[in-house]
């Protein structure tokens, strides 16, 4: 979660260096952190998240604590009492001590030990997901069968075009010409590159779902630019809508893709350049609670503030990107499980996730902070 993500606190920390209100923390040195300080060279290799997430963190880690503790009381408790029982045997006459022997000693067999390693909370709930998760998508692959052999998707001819006359007519560069300097050999998400012989698709007009979207999000009325309010008041309730992102600020886009390929473009704008995650998510996905934003749970993005460009590989994983571009090109490729990023502006090659969709996918936007405007293009 990101600053603009975060519930107002009563008083706001303040960086006694910079002045700046503190966003981060940092668990190599325990301090908390501006944006500035995040940045400097005495904190930008240790490991430093917004504050509420790493609260959240410890919270865990203490629940767990707290967990083996009692579960390791209680256990030294009844031993306690079974060895004084048993002590107590010792000095008792021949006829009382066998009396009910034969039930001491079984107590003292079946004495169960608790786990001293308990499964922590974290841990459990991240299964439960990846259960809830998997059963969604064996539906969702039955459905897809199910779509297959009744019907069949029929491109429209007046959208099939070839990308390379298409985007030579507007003014800015096409982000489908970096393709000629890529090797397509890679087969793993890298800055590596996609098959340039797969030049044309079907073009359809991307627009965003505003029923998916968080109420902190404004959308235009031609569904083509979403832009996070500038000044948060306060935090919104939490939406009775299923379908709608909360708490992080998200949104998708329309139409999905079940196959096929698919080709738009993102530019970012706001306050210090803005800051966003760009990128597509399987439909399954869940809508309230913490996202993992990583391949693994359905999403395959990039995160893009202020002069940073981080590819979002895995669990807290990040791979940072020589090129941090204001508008990006995304194209996605259904059957061969590739979706391409690349600076539509300069055509060069961010990244290639490759992976085998489980079905429908969408576009994906995330504003991380107030005043961030996305607009889609075609």
């Amino acid at each position: 979660m990101d600053p603009s993500e975060m519930q107002p606190e009563k008083e706001e920390l303040r960086c006694l260096r910079h002045g700046e209100k503190c966003h981060y923390f940092c668990d190599v040195d325990g301090k908390f952190l501006c944006v500035v300080c995040c940045q400097s060279k005495d904190h930008k290799t240790h490991n430093a998240t917004l504050i509420e997430e790493a609260a959240q963190s410890y919270q865990e880690i203490s629940k767990g604590e707290k967990f083996y503790v009692v579960s390791t009381k209680t256990q030294l408790n009844n031993l306690r009492k079974l060895k004084d029982s048993l002590k107590s045997r010792q000095c008792l006459p021949p006829g009382q001590l066998l009396q009910d022997i034969k039930i001491a000693l079984c107590r003292s067999e079946g004495f169960r030990f608790l786990n001293p390693t308990p499964v922590s909370m974290g841990l459990e709930k991240k299964l439960s997901d990846i259960k809830s998760r998997h059963d969604s998508l064996t539906e969702s692959l039955k459905r897809f069968k199910v779509d297959r052999t009744t019907k069949s998707v029929l491109p429209n001819p007046k959208l099939s075009v070839s990308l390379g006359p298409l985007f030579r007519s507007r003014n800015t560069p096409s982000f489908v010409s970096y393709s000629s300097n890529l090797d397509s050999s890679e087969n793993l998400g890298s800055p590596g590159a996609t098959n340039i012989e797969e030049l044309k698709t079907v073009i359809d007009p991307l627009i965003l779902d505003a029923a998916s979207a968080h109420p902190d999000l404004i959308i235009s009325q031609d569904m083509k630019t979403v832009t996070l309010m500038p000044v948060l008041q306060s935090v919104c309730a939490e939406p009775t809508d299923p379908e709608r992102f909360y708490p992080f600020r998200c949104v998708l886009g329309l139409p999905g893709l079940c196959s096929g390929c698919q080709t738009w473009e993102a530019e970012l704008q706001g306050p210090g350049g803005g800051g966003c995650v760009v990128g597509v998510a399987s439909e399954p996905v869940p809508r309230k609670g913490m996202l993992q934003i990583e391949p693994l749970s359905g999403f395959w993005a990039l995160r893009i503030a202020g002069s940073e460009c981080q590819a979002l590989t895995g669990a807290g994983t990040r791979e940072d990107l020589s090129v941090c571009p204001r508008k990006v090109g995304v194209r996605v490729n259904h059957e061969c499980g590739e979706v391409v990023f690349c600076d539509a502006t300069t055509s060069n090659h961010l990244y290639t996730f490759h992976a085998s969709f489980p079905g429908q996918i969408f576009p994906f936007f995330r504003l991380l902070f107030p005043g961030t405007q996305i607009t889609l293009s075609p």
